[in-house]
């Protein structure tokens, strides 16, 4: 049995309709319209349907009627219908744009804000369609993870078993020997070193590396320079730009990727967006940024932020007019990536430091120009 659908809403156009285009029954802007067979009143097909079910008359002429003899409406309300403006089907997805009805189909299929599943196993996430590959690849708890040393260690592995097999065999043609016993332990040890490192995602360790993104040059002018600092190799390599010029903006590592957040760009506005430097493990002067589809809940520079439970936490920070915040907030990762605020600080301040300890923050320092001592020492 065909399945339709009831009228729109009207508040979803963008200019008031006229009653004479909307359904007798359910008093919507008339979808799929029909008419009865004398009169021409004008009914969603789907409503008229299902009143059909229950009463073979029309509803406004009370003439007999069936699904059989109901009639489509005149070319010239299709016409006028398929002119008027309405919003996308996904507007509370986030699509703003207002499309002629006639095309409304047409557009909800390629809307960048229509729903997308997320295709790793064990999420299947709905998300808009534009965030869908951000999400799969960088956000999503059940996403794969490629780890570039898994592949060396699991050779080394069998490397030794094949050794250890080896030494086995001439340990039985050697029973006693000492020597050879101890070599076996160390060998065992070295198993389940590397077999505890491939269960824990074994790989390069990102500690090794310090990143610097941004600041001021020596002319005080904002940059979006990035380098990075090899401590194994003692070595700086310069690595791709920022997006966006940034100083005093704050940096978190999460998920394999570096992510920076608020700070001044070279023309001293005070940003609210989001970019970040993904794959950390193999980070090369070849990557790019990436723009998150999040924002502060304001604009902020000199905040501390760190990741809890897969959101992003901001703490204080100033804004616009050199204002400073006592805000704690939470903007959630995952599209469609909200802000809300967690609680408050005792002090309004800025360019404090700030470290995470199981679900505790810990606060120290940072300053308020309003106040009398424009820095503190206070935790």
């Amino acid at each position: 049995m065909a399945t339709y659908l009831y009228g729109f809403e009207e508040d979803r156009f963008q200019q008031a309709v006229s009653q004479y285009l909307k359904c007798v029954i359910c008093r919507n802007v008339l979808r799929d319209p029909v008419t009865c067979r004398d009169h021409q009143h004008l009914f969603c097909r789907a409503c008229i349907t299902t009143h059909l079910a229950n009463f073979e008359r029309c509803p406004s002429c009370n003439e007999e009627l069936n699904v059989e003899t109901l009639s489509d409406a005149p070319r010239v309300v299709t016409n006028v219908l398929s002119e008027l403006k309405i919003r996308c089907d996904f507007y509370k997805r986030g699509c703003i744009k207002f499309v002629e009805l006639g095309d409304l189909e047409k557009h909800c299929k390629e809307c960048e804000f229509g729903p997308a599943i997320c295709s790793n196993q064990g999420c299947y996430l709905d998300v808009n369609r534009r965030d869908l590959m951000y999400h799969e690849r960088a956000v999503c708890e059940r996403r794969r993870v490629e780890c570039h040393n898994c592949v060396e260690l699991r050779q080394e592995m069998s490397t030794m078993k094949r050794t250890l097999t080896e030494m086995n065999e001439k340990l039985d043609m050697a029973a006693g020997n000492e020597e050879m016993k101890c070599d076996l332990k160390e060998m065992a040890k070295q198993l389940e070193r590397i077999s505890m490192q491939l269960q824990h995602g074994g790989g390069m360790n990102t500690k090794s590396k310090v990143i610097v993104a941004g600041g001021c040059n020596d002319n005080e002018e904002v940059v979006d320079f990035v380098e990075m600092f090899d401590l194994s190799k003692q070595a700086w390599t310069l690595l791709q730009p920022m997006n966006r010029c940034r100083s005093t903006a704050s940096a978190v590592v999460y998920n394999n990727q570096m992510i920076v957040s608020g700070g001044f760009d070279n023309e001293d506005d005070v940003l609210n967006s989001l970019e970040a430097l993904e794959n950390l493990d193999e980070v090369s002067p070849l990557s790019t940024w990436e723009d998150i589809p999040a924002e502060l809940p304001q604009n902020l520079f000199g905040h501390q932020s760190v990741v809890f439970n897969d959101n992003l936490l901001v703490v204080g920070g100033g804004g616009d007019d050199d204002l400073r915040f006592d805000n704690i907030s939470e903007v959630s990762l995952v599209p469609p990536c909200t802000s809300k605020l967690l609680a408050s600080m005792t002090k309004k301040t800025a360019a404090h430091g700030m470290e995470c300890f199981d679900d505790k923050l810990v606060i120290v320092g940072g300053g308020n120009p309003e106040e009398s001592h424009a820095s503190s020492h206070a935790v």
